[in-house]
């Protein structure tokens, strides 16, 4: 029997125990007792209500918790996907200047004449 059926039978017997019928006795005893049952099964109806109460705000929870866990899994995925664009980047900057220092060769020890134009040229 699952767990639902055997919170239905529970809740069941205890409509059943509020439905039924009573008897008085003159005995104040009796009557002392059955104040006690009655406030017992005040305290359980309440107490039933109060757990389907915190098993809907469970599910409410898990269900938020499953949505975080996807909009995380996501955020990994863009990270890594920037990271990969970021070493890709950097491997160009890299090469652009490995480049520039390539060109950039002075040639020290040569007179260049700045009088003639043509030969600058």
């Amino acid at each position: 029997m699952t767990e639902k059926a055997k919170e239905v039978q529970k809740i069941q017997k205890l409509e059943l125990f509020a439905r039924s019928k009573k008897t008085h006795q003159h005995r104040k005893k009796t009557q002392k007792s059955e104040e006690k049952l009655d406030d017992l099964m005040i305290m359980m109806k309440t107490l039933i209500q109060d757990v389907k109460e915190i098993r809907e705000q469970q599910k409410d929870y898990q269900e938020e918790i499953r949505q975080l866990k996807i909009v995380g899994e996501e955020t990994k995925k863009e990270n890594e996907i920037l990271k990969n664009e970021i070493k890709k980047m950097n491997i160009r900057l890299d090469t652009i200047k490995r480049e520039k220092r390539k060109n950039n060769v002075v040639i020290q020890e040569l007179g260049v004449d700045t009088t003639n134009g043509k030969e600058i040229k």
